[in-house]
């Protein structure tokens, strides 16, 4: 065995490879705030909110969980996921504003 073992990369190869560890992180980090918006959920059903709002938040994540588990987490360039992650966070959104609309008139 080499002790001195040597590795000839091109700068562009190593830049794609770190290219893709990226992208990898930026999926990773969506899946994250995907749970966290799932620990929010559950956290809502423990107080006086309207439970057709928290419904309808735990449904989208459903839906958004159901999509990735046909796909694959190592891909990385599934333009699907990223639509789907948009989707999402835009249905979150209108239902976080339905929520906070519900709390301030309580």
């Amino acid at each position: 065995m080499r002790n001195n073992a040597h590795f000839d990369f091109l700068e562009e190869d190593i830049n794609s490879i770190f290219a893709m560890f990226d992208s990898f992180k930026r999926k990773l980090t969506k899946f994250i705030e995907v749970f966290l918006i799932k620990k929010q959920i559950s956290t809502l059903e423990h107080y006086d909110i309207d439970e057709q709002n928290i419904e309808a938040l735990d449904k989208y994540v459903r839906m958004f969980e159901n999509k990735v588990e046909q796909q694959s987490i190592l891909n990385i360039n599934d333009p699907e996921f990223d639509k789907d992650y948009v989707k999402l966070t835009v249905q979150i959104s209108k239902e976080e504003t339905n929520i906070k609309h519900y709390i301030s008139q309580s």
